[in-house]
């Protein structure tokens, strides 16, 4: 997967260490069974990839206590 730059350049995070992440493609939220997320791996597991050109956004959330 691309990552742009000029919003970080962690890669794909370990999902172990976040509270939570989803999947957008072309901005619809994925399901997990239709995908699996490892430090630097993004794994799509439909039969039928997206569309060329559709964007395809990981959002990783991390809780922090204060």
């Amino acid at each position: 997967m691309d990552e742009i730059k000029m919003y970080g350049n962690q890669g794909i995070l370990d999902p172990t260490n976040t509270s939570y992440y989803n999947l957008f493609i072309n901005a619809v939220i994925q399901p997990p069974a239709n995908y699996t997320v490892q430090e630097g791996l993004l794994t799509l597991n439909s039969e039928v990839p997206p569309l060329k050109g559709s964007p395809i956004s990981l959002q990783f959330i991390s809780l922090l206590s204060l």
